[in-house]
């Protein structure tokens, strides 16, 4: 243990670029939630955020595997030390902290998940109300297990937005129904309209992505066919939907999906960031970008190419960090584990440039 953190230490003296001081960085990591002991790349991240006190950090969700924590739980046990480890790493942070949920955090799908997140939110409280650093009040968003959008403005000019994306997943839901569904869409647009005319940058945070290369996107053929459209679905009904539900092509899964470009369809550099997926991808698709940071403590392979990526990594652990400059672009870093730091960094936007080139003849950063 004491080598990691030397190691960290070290090559993060090396790789950590200073920011101006008026720079705003959020640091974006999910599926943290696997061990008790938290994963070398949230070691990492906690070391790097010290350089950065103007800035923000955000779970993306699965914060605790396998099955969230029960509404019972012994504040001992293994699921609930998960949460409070990750938490503690945070103890000393100056910052904004800012935690979503993913599916595992609903009893991985199961009939009450409301509650597990009830329970999660209420641990985070008790969290929180022991730490005194940190510069915003809540922590989980959205709140009470509702669908969102919440929003909130981490620093003047920006606006995060934050779905509970699961819930739109989610069987047996209280009060979740067609109108409901559809009023948090409209509730999304309206507060991108009102974001954009305050020249807002907006980023949405979620854990399920638009897009992906990653294994959720898979068709998973002919199994799902089987399970979902013929006699075979008893065995979907004994649970293997939960499985398949959590995949792009899942039918609920494509509704979300839809629901949320319709409204991103009709605005530019939007920036749409999830987990979910265990690896790092952006894409810039739609004149919106979309970005996966899901290796917080598990990593998949990437062996599908169903979009183009300007980001693809597959090869460690790791997460991204947005940096808001005053000019008003913003830049993408990506830090991983094996790269002990920073080992990628792009501009997503590039005001200057941006109305008098077309997209395919922009310059690469």
């Amino acid at each position: 243990m004491q080598n990691r953190h030397f190691f960290i230490f070290l090559f993060g003296l090396i790789f950590s670029f200073p920011l101006s001081a008026q720079d705003f960085s959020l640091f974006l990591i999910g599926d943290t939630g696997k061990d008790s002991i938290p994963s070398e790349v949230l070691y990492l991240m906690e070391f790097e955020t010290n350089n950065y006190k103007n800035s923000a950090v955000v779970f993306l969700g699965d914060n605790v595997y396998p099955r969230g924590i029960h509404p019972n739980a012994n504040p001992q046990s293994t699921a609930v030390r998960t949460l409070i480890n990750q938490l503690d790493l945070f103890n000393e942070y100056q910052g904004q902290l800012y935690i979503t949920p993913g599916n595992h955090d609903w009893a991985n799908g199961k009939r009450n998940g409301a509650n597990y997140i009830k329970a999660q939110e209420k641990i985070i409280e008790e969290w929180r109300a022991k730490n005194k650093n940190l510069k915003n009040e809540k922590n989980l968003f959205p709140s009470d297990v509702l669908p969102g959008p919440s929003s909130v403005v981490p620093k003047e000019g920006i606006r995060l937005i934050f779905i509970n994306s699961q819930w739109f997943l989610q069987k047996n839901v209280p009060n979740k129904n067609r109108k409901t569904i559809a009023e948090s869409f409209e509730r999304l647009d309206s507060i991108i309209n009102l974001a954009k005319k305050q020249n807002e940058t907006i980023v949405i945070l979620a854990h399920h992505p638009i897009y992906s290369n990653g294994k959720h996107a898979s068709a998973k053929q002919p199994f799902r066919f089987l399970i979902q459209y013929t006699p075979f679905q008893i065995f979907g009904l004994m649970g293997l939907n939960r499985y398949f539900r959590q995949d792009l092509r899942n039918i609920q899964y494509r509704r979300y999906i839809d629901g949320i470009t319709d409204v991103m369809d009709k605005y530019e550099n939007l920036i749409y960031v999830s987990g979910h997926e265990h690896n790092l991808q952006h894409f810039h698709l739609d004149n919106n970008h979309f970005i996966i940071s899901g290796s917080g403590s598990k990593l998949d392979r990437l062996s599908h190419y169903y979009h183009q990526a300007r980001l693809m990594e597959d090869q460690q652990m790791g997460y991204i960090r947005l940096i808001f400059h005053e000019d008003g672009n913003v830049s993408l870093a990506a830090h991983g584990t094996k790269s002990r730091g920073e080992f990628a960094r792009y501009r997503l936007t590039n005001v200057s440039i941006e109305n008098s080139l077309p997209d395919s003849t922009k310059p690469a950063q």
